[in-house]
Formats: C-alpha cells, sequence, structure tokens
C-alpha cells in the first residue's frame, strides 16, 4: 500500500516566486517527521506551479506545475516551465510511477533529461526522481 500526501505549500525552494523563496525551512520538521512516523512514499505540492519530482528521506516529493495560471521558473533556469499535469500510478505493490505531461497538447511526457538534477537552494534539496520508478 503506498501512502501519499498533498499539501499547497512549498517543498523547498525549487522555483522562482515570492513564496517559494521563503520556503528555505521546508518542509517543515515537525511535518517531515509526521510524514515519516506515518510511512508517506509520496508527498505533492501544489505551490510550484513548476513539475519536478525528487527523492529523499524515503519520500518521493512531486512540485505539481500549473495546467492554468503562472507557470514559473525552476531556480537555476532561465525559461518558464511549461504548463502541464501530473500522471501517477500507484501499482498493486504500493510502486509509484510519476509522469509529467507537459503543454501544448498534453500528450507527450516530459523527458527526465530535460528537468535539472536538483534545482533549488538550502539544505534540503531532493534528487531529481522523474523518470525514475520506486
Amino acid at each position: 500500500m503506498a501512502r501519499h500526501w498533498f499539501e499547497h505549500p512549498a517543498i523547498c525552494p525549487w522555483c522562482r516566486s515570492r513564496r517559494a523563496a521563503r520556503a528555505t525551512c521546508w518542509p517543515i520538521p515537525a511535518l517531515l517527521d509526521l510524514a515519516q512516523d506515518t510511512g508517506v512514499d509520496l508527498w505533492l505540492s501544489g505551490l510550484h506551479h513548476a513539475f519536478h519530482s525528487g527523492r529523499a528521506v524515503g519520500i518521493l516529493f512531486v512540485a505539481q506545475a500549473a495546467l492554468g495560471n503562472r507557470p514559473r521558473k525552476l531556480i537555476g533556469e532561465a525559461e518558464v516551465t511549461a504548463r502541464g499535469f501530473t500522471w501517477i500510478d500507484i501499482g498493486d505493490g504500493g510502486k509509484i510511477v510519476v509522469t509529467a505531461y507537459p503543454a501544448p497538447g498534453l500528450v507527450t511526457t516530459l523527458e527526465a533529461d530535460d528537468l535539472p538534477p536538483t534545482p533549488g537552494t538550502g539544505p534540503f534539496r531532493p534528487k531529481r526522481a522523474h523518470g525514475r520508478t520506486d
């Protein structure tokens, strides 16, 4: 069984924005402890408006792209990320596969090599996990 967690605050400073810039303290230690203690496998965030996924402390962290309003730049990138959505498959055995579908078209998958290995700043920097399975 896979256990997931969805919240809106930033996972870590992966993208450029006022609110994400204040995310240098994310994840909040008490929330991270709770996630680890309760066996969370997948942590989704809606704040970033830029897709990225990374693994740290045994958890797959996924920042959601913006399908509608205001896509943002990942830190260190020159271009705003494509609008898009994330498809998450969780198999019977709990295996998690994350696939991103960028605009235009929303039918071609985003290649892992199109993402930086570990964007952002600060001590909490999950290593890229897109294109890999659990």
